[in-house]
């Protein structure tokens, strides 16, 4: 296997590390939103009940 030169090994780990680090950011916002909608219930039921109301 060929030795990789300094450069691509750099672009190769700060890859990893941003896909790791949007990964988790994403990862917050979803939990973040989940916890809210646990927190706040009514929220989730109106927007569901709210389909069944229009006709």
């Amino acid at each position: 296997m060929p030795r990789r030169s300094m450069d691509e090994r750099d672009f190769t780990l700060n890859t990893h590390v941003s896909r790791k680090m949007r990964d988790l950011a994403v990862m917050a916002l979803v939990r973040n939103r989940l916890k809210r909608l646990q927190h706040r219930p009514d929220t989730l039921d109106g927007f569901l009940g709210r389909g069944s109301e229009v006709l």
